[in-house]
């Protein structure tokens, strides 16, 4: 699946428009350097095939934008918390490992990553999981950067 074919026209539209909104509020966060190994890593797993739509259809690529914008902008999260949430689905999906990206970015980002996933898969396991004891249970055992990161990430019902 090539990027012109992954993004339909008005996605890729809505795309381009919170990538730079991204980049204008974050750049001096993330740095030049990380935002073009974040791109490399995004195309070459678009490019491959890799980075596919969820189970109900969502551009999982252009939600992940759109909530490292929300953190940006709404929420000031640092640098590690942004990257973590840009390439997550990058490492759940197989297409990098933790320690490939701890090796490119560091162990921070590589821990919220590890937590995001933990997170997930309690999500996945449990119907219980949306009441609020569970949210603060989650709190006091996972880094609250990915507990807050993967909420935000998360559709409204």
């Amino acid at each position: 699946m090539g990027e012109s074919t992954y993004f339909p026209v008005p996605e890729r539209k809505e795309f381009l428009v919170a990538y730079r909104a991204l980049w204008r509020s974050s750049h001096s966060l993330i740095g030049e350097d990380d935002f073009k190994r974040i791109r490399e890593m995004i195309t070459d797993a678009v490019k491959k095939g890799n980075y596919l739509r969820d189970e109900k259809g969502i551009n999982v690529l252009l939600r992940n934008i759109n909530t490292a914008l929300i953190l940006s902008k709404e929420v000031g999260l640092e640098r590690s918390t942004l990257i973590s949430v840009l390439i997550y689905n990058l490492v759940s999906g197989g297409s990098y490992t933790n320690e490939q990206v701890e090796a490119i970015f560091g162990s921070d980002i590589a821990k919220i990553i590890r937590g995001l996933i933990k997170a997930n898969g309690l999500y996945a396991k449990q119907a219980t999981v949306e009441s609020d004891n569970f949210r603060k249970l989650l709190l006091t055992y996972y880094d609250c950067r990915s507990v807050m990161s993967d909420e935000d990430d998360k559709p409204s019902s």
